[in-house]
């Protein structure tokens, strides 16, 4: 049986999609026969399914309608498409023959599909329009995050006495370079701090060496491994990031987080993260202001136990069971399928 996943990741659209697609094909490769089918992702993402040990297929079609035609060639019905991306309407995922996900985020369509998991904090209070038999997999327990970032979660943080370095990332999808105003801001108000920033987006990343020229104490970097990622995680004091997929990552990581938003599907997450006291809450980043930035890392530096207090309330959002919840959820789909089938 094969486990398909409709996906693109590049540097227009950013990595999220891909990255989570990746994460959950490590957790059932063991079970299932892992393909990908894209249309324009970049040869970065392409490189990181082959690294993986997962094969990928190149589909022609553009429009939709021809696409799901191109795709019930390939599948079997007893086979299983994972699709992510907010391109997919409700006649593309009815029009699939074989077992259907969907990873969702923002909940705006009717959704025909046999799973629909939503990994963020926010989503267990959402309500799904889709079929009676649809398989709900809602919230943080169904992280789908790389298995060292679940692994991090069972290990104990370590306390932090001061506040000396900090992470930025905004990810691939940082279309107007907020990490670029973010550091700043931040070398502007605080020279003395270590700054790491993370820039998977090429030219955000020239603009930043730029301003980083002859300036101390930054570091850049364009992509990162996982493993690099965890390690700057678990050796920074404060990550400055949207309220994306690299919030989970780094409540396993134990790391504080100030947050904002760069896309609107980032909003109900950082604003129930804000709620739950997850980390600190600024709003859209192209917003971001001196005051309100010095502000705040001023107050953490005067009171580094409130960085530590954060990362207390994130231990409750992953634990070490997410993967074996995960095949459980895929387990449920194929044997419903056989079920079926039999009868």
């Amino acid at each position: 049986m094969t486990i398909y996943f409709r996906v693109d990741a590049n540097s227009k659209i950013g990595f999220g999609h891909g990255s989570r697609c990746l994460s959950l094909a490590r957790m059932l490769h063991k079970y299932f026969t892992i393909t990908f089918l894209h249309i324009d992702s970049s040869s970065e993402f392409l490189n990181q399914i082959e690294t993986a040990g997962f094969s990928y297929h190149k589909l022609d079609e553009l429009e939709l309608k021809n696409q799901v035609q191109e795709i019930n060639k390939l599948v079997k019905p007893n086979d299983v498409i994972v699709v992510d991306g907010y391109q997919y309407d409700t006649a593309y995922l009815s029009g699939i023959i074989c077992k259907c996900a969907y990873i969702d985020d923002v909940n705006d369509k009717v959704l025909p599909v046999d799973l629909i998991i939503n990994h963020n904090v926010y989503a267990p209070l959402e309500k799904y329009q889709c079929k009676n038999s649809t398989i709900l997999a809602l919230g943080s327990e169904y992280s789908l995050l790389n298995p060292i970032y679940l692994n991090a979660a069972t290990q104990k943080s370590n306390e932090i006495n001061k506040l000396e370095k900090i992470l930025v990332c905004m990810g691939g999808a940082d279309k107007e370079n907020s990490a670029l105003e973010v550091l700043k801001i931040l070398k502007n108000s605080f020279p003395n701090l270590s700054i790491s920033v993370v820039c998977p987006n090429q030219k955000n990343l020239k603009q930043i060496e730029s301003f980083s020229k002859d300036k101390e104490g930054i570091e850049l970097l364009a992509t990162v491994s996982n493993e690099k990622m965890l390690n700057l995680m678990q050796s920074n004091h404060l990550m400055i990031c949207p309220a994306s997929v690299m919030v989970l990552e780094a409540c396993a990581a134990g790391i504080p987080l100030y947050l904002g938003i760069i896309a609107d599907n980032q909003i109900k997450n950082a604003k129930y993260l804000k709620d739950q006291g997850i980390g600190i809450y600024c709003e859209w980043f192209n917003k971001l202001n001196n005051e309100t930035l010095s502000n705040s890392i001023q107050g953490l530096i005067d009171d580094p136990n409130a960085l530590n207090i954060i990362v207390k309330r994130q231990a409750s959002i992953i634990d070490n069971k997410t993967e074996q919840r995960i095949i459980d959820l895929f387990n449920r789909l194929t044997i419903s399928d056989q079920v079926s089938t039999d009868t």
